[in-house]
């Protein structure tokens, strides 16, 4: 069966999100061994990972999958699939293609079916059916550091570029709008000397290129910023070197494909004697590879722009990647088939092969927890260097390349040197702040195994100054409905000098632009700058200290939870819309807060609502027409619910069911934010959470937690697909559809009654991944994330 991810933690950085992705489609491994040693170990050796050199920047396994795919290929719910019409007449249409002679089914399987063809499939399919892996060398790190300065480097000269670029743009568009009789009379004669015109320019200011970025920004800025950082980083422009590796156990077939290969390769290249000396063939330890070889010095150089030669560092960045060569090598290397892509094949040299001596990445300190479970049938293996994920990840450094653009930019530019340095001044005061609280990035690693209900799986990390709190346990479950669709708790650490910093660096900013920009703002822009001062400045204080005083204060430990369910039913979601006649879910998020002080914050909640108001009016004395004369906020509805109370607001003017509304439900113990008070409601009183309940208590102390019942998702959404369908099935008959029509099964046509009836089968077969759960916590200084799933067949019938 399928291996789907249940959920993504939230994440530091964006570009580890993907690692949070830890059950794979179709994956499992057999073999395990000792516990102590996996170098040592003959079956922990099997695996692919054990012969990736150490020093490797990161690793993807993916093992077995060839069980896998026979297990799901048996399970009732792909013979379900299989079964519909649809997919039905899709095969059987596959099988009269390849028995029609000519058809390009036919072709293609009788060029499968020529022995030495079937022999190179078979390899195929037993290269990924057992183990597999891609890795990069530390050569990866030196190329993404590099790509991160290029980026840094563009970035910071769009920033700093003038906007009077964008607004040159802008007025060239609207002149070329312009179609009045005499304008295309001379048309022709204006283009010739605008041509002129603008090719003088361009010598006048160097060049011209378009290097893809945005026509409002300055690309010749961003040209020369890119080649400086390169000319800058030489040492930083590499071929990184990537490696894939898949077990065989065909290895006297791989060698023959091989020798195949070279043979066709010098057939195609025989035209080329040049070209055909740069594929040879090459032994490394352990085997032997068809490498071929592309010279830096063959690229087509002297037809790159002209223009470049202006750029200072160019010649230097061209001489350097004119001494770099591009190597592609296949072969056999032991018991796998390796293809390496790279400036060499010097780095398979490394390979930790049986019996070369060799370390390899198994026996680094990271994978000592993979070693533990190494008797566990293992589905997947993931790995990100330190150096790495140094790399790939936020750091200072991102924001403080950015800080020497400042005194380039509009509006900083021609300020006197004293003010220039009060800006530069806050902002590494507010560069020093963010990096107080930002995550230190470590090594990272993640692998996966089948269990009895489905997967399981282990996240590490080992990165430093996390901002979760994992020493409590996340009692907040309680308040989440009790069997909500998702939930995801987390206790984040609470630091309120944090809160307070980046309030005083707000107020700095503001007292900055008020001491050295209002001074440049004339006229109405002026004297909207002062309004705001007077009438919304003052409200905008008192609305900070309230939510510091008041609503944080009352807050409790630092937790948050996110839920989603869809207990709520409606027949008719909005008045302009049709009705149904089944009941359709509605779509329930929520926010829940742990409360300390109930009072204290009921009393922050009144403040804020008297605030509103008094925003209101400030508003219209700013502009009174911006506001109707007598307008005030409404009055919210007021609910006694079980354990606490709950105010919602009507959303005047939408036509929304009513059922929908923004509301604030508050107990005792917690404080929800939704968009239902009837949601609110039940998540108010203490209940036993009952999503993933087959999995997981969610008692002990953790970071985060998260279930997910996804056949619950998957019904929720059944309804509205059968609705959309009835409602498109009215629009093609009807050309329109009421909204006092209720949409029924008589309004579906025979298409429509078909492709539901399919549909219903995929969503039955979709609903085999039944629940998710994931556990975070710390552990052995490292942030653990340990996620389990269940998966059951469709029932037989």
């Amino acid at each position: 069966m399928f291996s789907v991810l249940l959920w993504v933690l939230p994440r530091r950085h964006a570009p580890r999100a993907g690692g949070w992705f830890v059950a794979a489609v179709c994956l499992a491994v057999g073999g395990a061994g000792e516990r102590e040693s996996v170098a040592a170990d003959t079956k922990e050796a099997t695996l692919g990972v054990s012969i990736v050199p150490q020093d490797a920047a990161f690793v993807s396994s993916t093992l077995r999958l060839r069980e896998q795919y026979d297990r799901l290929m048996a399970s009732r719910a792909v013979a379900a699939i299989k079964a519909l019409p649809a997919v039905k007449r899709a095969l059987e249409s596959y099988e009269e293609g390849r028995s029609t002679p000519g058809s390009p089914f036919s072709t293609f399987d009788a060029f499968l079916q020529m022995p030495e063809n079937a022999d190179a499939a078979e390899l195929l399919a037993d290269m990924i059916s057992t183990d597999s892996f891609v890795y990069g060398e530390p050569s990866c790190v030196s190329f993404w550091r590099l790509v991160r300065k290029l980026a840094e480097s563009q970035q910071a000269a769009g920033f700093a570029a003038d906007g009077e670029s964008g607004e040159d743009v802008m007025v060239e568009e609207e002149d070329s709008d312009v179609d009045d009789d005499d304008a295309k009379e001379d048309g022709d004669a204006a283009a010739d000397e605008d041509e002129e015109e603008e090719s003088d320019e361009e010598d006048e200011d160097g060049m011209d290129l378009d290097l893809g970025v945005d026509a409002g920004v300055d690309a010749d800025r961003q040209a020369r910023a890119v080649f400086k950082a390169l000319a800058d980083n030489l040492d930083l422009i590499v071929v990184p070197d990537l490696v894939w590796g898949f077990k065989t156990t065909k290895r006297a077939v791989a060698v023959e494909q091989l020798e195949r290969l070279e043979t066709l390769g010098g057939m195609l290249l025989a035209s080329e004697p040049d070209v055909k000396k740069s594929l040879t063939r090459r032994p490394v330890s352990g085997g032997e590879l068809l490498v071929y070889t592309f010279d830096g010095e063959m690229f087509p150089w002297d037809d790159l722009p002209s223009e470049l030669g202006d750029i200072e560092g160019a010649d230097k960045v061209i001489d350097r990647l004119k001494s770099l060569d591009l190597v592609i090598a296949l072969g056999v290397v032991g018991d796998w088939v390796i293809l390496s892509v790279g400036d060499s094949i010097d780095h398979l040299e490394k390979l930790a092969l049986p019996d070369s001596g060799r370390r390899g990445l198994l026996t680094l300190p990271a994978f000592r927890p993979l070693v533990k479970d190494a008797d566990k049938r293992i589905t997947g293996i993931s790995y990100i260097s330190e150096s790495l994920s140094e790399v790939i990840n936020t750091s200072r450094s991102d924001v403080e390349a950015m800080l020497p653009a400042l005194d380039d930019v509009e509006g900083i530019k021609d300020l006197p040197a004293d003010a220039k340095e009060e800006v530069r001044g806050l902002a590494r005061r507010a560069t020093d702040e963010w990096a107080k609280h930002l995550p230190e990035p470590g090594p990272w690693m993640a692998y996966s195994f089948l269990s009895e209900q489905g997967y399981e799986g282990y996240v590490w990390d080992w990165g430093r100054n996390q901002p979760f709190d994992g020493s409590k346990r996340l009692d907040l479950f309680e308040h989440v409905g009790g069997a909500p669709l998702a939930v995801v708790v987390s206790r984040l650490k609470s630091d309120p000098k944090a809160f307070d910093a980046l309030v005083d660096i707000g107020g700095a900013a503001w007292k900055l632009f008020g001491k050295y920009g209002r001074p440049r703002l004339d006229g109405e822009e002026g004297e909207r700058f002062d309004e705001f001062e007077e009438h919304i400045a003052p409200l905008a204080a008192r609305f900070i200290g309230i939510f510091r005083d008041k609503i944080r204060a009352s807050i409790a430990d630092g937790q948050i939870g996110f839920v989603l369910d869809a207990k709520g039913r409606t027949k008719k979601l909005q008045a302009d819309l049709p009705g149904s006649s089944e009941p359709l879910p509605l779509v329930e998020p929520a926010i829940v807060l742990p409360l300390q002080d109930a009072k204290l914050f009921r009393e922050g909640l009144s403040d804020l609502f008297a605030l509103g108001d008094e925003l209101t009016e400030a508003i219209r004395d700013m502009d009174p027409d911006a506001v109707p004369e007598g307008y005030r906020i409404p009055e919210p509805e007021k609910t006694k619910v079980e354990d606490g109370t709950v105010w919602s607001w009507k959303l005047a003017g939408t036509r929304l069911d009513d059922q929908i509304r923004p509301s604030i439900g508050l107990g005792e113990k917690a404080a929800v934010l939704s968009f239902g008070p009837k949601q609110a409601g039940r998540m108010i009183p203490e209940s036993r959470l009952e999503t993933g309940s087959q999995l997981t208590t969610f008692t002990e102390p953790l970071a985060t937690g998260a279930a997910v019942d996804f056949a619950g998702i998957v019904d929720a959404v059944a309804p509205w697909v059968t609705y959309v369908t009835r409602y498109g099935c009215v629009q093609s008959r009807d050309g329109s559809v009421d909204p006092d029509l209720e949409l029924s099964a008589s309004d579906e046509n025979d298409e429509a009654k078909e492709a539901l009836e399919q549909v219903k089968v995929v969503l039955e077969a979709i609903k085999s991944f039944r629940a998710a759960v994931a556990e975070t916590a710390f552990r052995d200084d490292a942030m653990v994330t340990h996620w389990r799933n269940v998966i059951r067949d469709m029932p037989a019938k």
